[in-house]
């Protein structure tokens, strides 16, 4: 079962290893790029244990302030709670009902690699 303290315990280890693997730290970059609005250690939660397919995160309150709701049977990414004492959860627009309505699509931010790509490459690194 998940903590609050086993989260903080992994995200706290995985800053330590960033420190010394240039290429987890890329990968964590490409996590932080569609979930840049969320705080870092909501990123840090999301890049290991979301799915790659995930595009945004809310909580179940604020997607129903959207105007949807959490579909019956959505797990969600555990992240610690504001207060830092438990654990909650996000939900990714495809866990709610209305994932394809077109008011809810148009706040969600999309990475295009290719228009968006000169943004966030290092000066002089080239796209794959």
């Amino acid at each position: 079962m998940l903590t609050a303290d086993s989260l903080r315990t992994e995200q706290q280890q995985f800053f330590e290893d960033l420190r010394y693997n240039k290429n987890r730290f890329r990968d964590f970059l490409h996590t932080m790029v569609y979930h840049y609005r969320q705080p870092l250690d909501r990123q840090v939660q999301l890049f290991f244990h979301a799915p790659k397919t995930g595009s945004a995160y809310a909580s179940a309150e604020l997607w129903k302030r959207l105007g949807t709701e959490i579909i019956e049977g959505a797990s969600g990414v555990p992240v610690i709670s504001q207060d830092g004492t438990s654990v909650t959860y996000i939900y990714d627009i495809s866990e709610t009902k209305g994932a394809m309505h077109t008011s809810i699509q148009s706040l969600v931010w999309k990475y295009d690699a290719e228009k968006d790509a000169d943004a966030v490459l290092a000066p002089g690194e080239k796209r794959h």
